[in-house]
């Protein structure tokens, strides 16, 4: 398991292992105002980073999540990312940067959110949105803590045209199958690109509720039309090496796609959509 799959599980856990079958909506906490432009931002949520490197001035960037220096885990292109020191989810390294923002995350330790807290560092921490509206609504709260008002109705416009572009009123069966068998249900982020597209999410005929475990032998007795799972394939990531595998592929269609489009809401949902119109249209005529 990589490092990007690692964070998708942080964030999918407490749904799989607590039982829950209902979307819960993580809400933003923290600040949510700075009288202030903020010019020291460091980032320890690798989802924040792809928002701020729409919304914000370099300049205001001191620091940024390892998430994002990692080829297997990046939710932005490797040589933005360059530009920036990485920083893990450290109190003390952190502060080392002696940010005038951090902005966290859910997967963040409560330990090292409360110690910076404590030494009166403002933190944004941000949720797991579940919808495109929520995501909308995040980059807005970003832009305007940033003072960046116009960049965040920017980006918020491109998502909106990326909705329009791929939007369609089929109902193709579909399952987004990643690594462990890990899949997305009703509730989730990915149910609703998946429907804005065209598709139809299967999740629930194998009794995932907002995530879950989807094994071979049900995929086998109801395949869906499209699979839609990491196709580099090492092993490690992905069971897609099963040779009963190869017989799924006979009734179903296999394609490509990337677990990065899982992690990260904001800007990542444009790269989504794109890749799932691109799906639909290379293959439905």
């Amino acid at each position: 398991m990589n490092k990007l799959h690692i964070f998708l599980f942080a964030i999918v856990a407490p749904v799989i292992f607590g039982g829950c079958n209902k979307a819960h909506v993580e809400i933003n906490s923290g600040i949510t105002s700075l009288p202030y432009r903020p010019q020291r931002i460091v980032s320890i949520n690798p989802c924040a980073d792809a928002i701020l490197m729409e919304v914000v001035d370099k300049s205001q960037i001191k620091a940024i999540s390892h998430y994002s220096h990692e080829k297997t885990a990046t939710s932005i292109n490797l040589n933005q990312a360059a530009e920036f020191p990485a920083t893990f989810d450290t109190a003390e390294e952190v502060i080392n940067f002696k940010p005038d923002l951090v902005i966290a995350g859910s997967h963040v330790a409560p330990p090292t959110v409360a110690a910076l807290e404590r030494l009166k560092i403002p933190v944004l921490n941000l949720g797991v949105p579940q919808s495109i509206a929520e995501s909308k609504a995040q980059i807005t709260l970003v832009a305007n803590i940033t003072h960046n008002n116009d960049n965040g109705i920017l980006l918020n416009q491109k998502i909106d045209a990326a909705v329009q572009n791929a939007k369609s009123n089929k109902q193709i069966p579909a399952l987004i199958w990643q690594a462990n068998g890990l899949s997305p249900g009703a509730g989730t982020l990915a149910d609703e690109l998946l429907r804005t597209a065209g598709f139809k999410n299967k999740s629930s005929e194998y009794g995932v509720g907002m995530w879950g475990i989807v094994s071979l032998e049900p995929l086998l007795a109801n395949p869906p039309k499209y699979l839609m799972t990491k196709m580099d394939a090492d092993g490690s990531d992905t069971i897609l090496t099963h040779p009963v595998l190869k017989k799924l592929a006979i009734k179903s269609k296999i394609v490509d796609f990337r677990p990065r489009y899982l992690t990260c809401a904001g800007p990542v949902m444009i790269d989504a959509l794109d890749r799932l119109k691109q799906i639909r249209d290379e293959n439905e005529k």
